[in-house]
């Protein structure tokens, strides 16, 4: 893939863009997850990496479990986790938070979908809202959940939604449900503080 221009809120970096593979996504865990600014956090892997070897990111999840969160952290650990991922090994780490919600796996929220008819609500914090390349937008933060969405200071956002979220619940007829989510999210860091 030829080299383009990437602006994500306050990250921008020229770079050819890859996949995901192991060795980039153990990369990324080392630089990033031995940072302190992320001792207070589980860390989980919960998309379709690394299953799909078609995806173009990583999906990671952060949880602090007891404290309000701080935007200007998220901000700081987001543009970290873009320049261990981006920066430094060309593929997306594609990073949210997840503050005092227990984790769902989503096996159980299917269940729960498949026996109500229902979906199960959810809220998390992700960074800015439209990701350009070469000026041109690739992703749109605003339009991934079928909730509402708030935009919070230091370019971070609320998203209120419901699980199994959309590619998800476009997965549940066949075996792709089973093959990229089942027995996820997969807890990959623990927190270092006990509360």
């Amino acid at each position: 893939m030829a080299e383009m221009i990437f602006k994500i809120g306050g990250f921008e970096k020229e770079m050819a863009r890859k996949r995901p593979t192991l060795e980039r996504f153990k990369n990324w865990a080392e630089e990033t997850f031995s940072d302190p600014l992320l001792d207070d956090y589980d860390a989980y892997l919960w998309g379709s990496f690394p299953e799909n070897a078609g995806t173009w990111d990583a999906d990671v999840l952060l949880q602090h479990p007891n404290v309000d969160m701080d935007t200007e952290e998220m901000e700081a650990i987001s543009l970290l986790s873009l320049e261990n991922s981006m920066g430094k090994n060309n593929f997306l780490i594609d990073l949210g938070f997840n503050a005092k919600e227990e984790v769902l796996l989503f096996d159980e929220m299917l269940d729960k979908y498949k026996k109500t008819g229902k979906k199960t609500s959810n809220a998390g914090f992700v960074y800015a809202d439209k990701w350009l390349a070469n000026g041109k937008p690739f992703k749109d933060r605003g339009k991934w959940v079928d909730g509402a969405t708030e935009y919070l200071t230091n370019d971070m956002i609320k998203l209120n939604g419901n699980l199994p979220y959309k590619k998800q619940f476009n997965a549940i007829d066949g075996d792709r449900f089973n093959q990229y989510y089942s027995g996820k999210p997969i807890k990959i860091k623990d927190r270092k503080r006990n509360y």
